[in-house]
């Protein structure tokens, strides 16, 4: 059971404590600290609304669908699989070696 009153209550007096010690040490500081927190909380609401506003404006193709159908690809299992034999072995590493040979020369034939 969360005891949200006594929390609240809790929290309030740490931060009057804190704003009051600040307060006996500098001033300024106090006063500046006092403008900067809430100024830095607006200024973030006010950015992720104009992030949101220019996502909403932009006239940018959905392309969700095939940005899903270009990750299954990648991560197939079969494909982790050769990547993973690919990274350990240094047998692996000379057949792609040899794929990649063969298929530079079936496109330099194809072309």
């Amino acid at each position: 059971v969360i005891d949200f009153p006594a929390v609240a209550v809790e929290a309030t007096i740490r931060l009057l404590a804190a704003v009051a010690v600040l307060w006996r040490r500098n001033v300024r500081l106090t006063c500046f600290v006092a403008v900067a927190l809430p100024s830095r909380l607006l200024f973030g609401q006010l950015l992720d609304y104009l992030a949101w506003r220019l996502e909403q404006l932009s006239f940018l193709p959905d392309v969700r669908g095939q940005i899903t159908s270009c990750w299954s690809t990648l991560v197939r299992p079969s494909a982790l699989r050769t990547m993973r034999s690919f990274a350990r072995e240094p047998a692996e590493v000379a057949t792609f070696a040899r794929f990649l040979e063969a298929h530079d020369r079936l496109q330099e034939h194809g072309q």
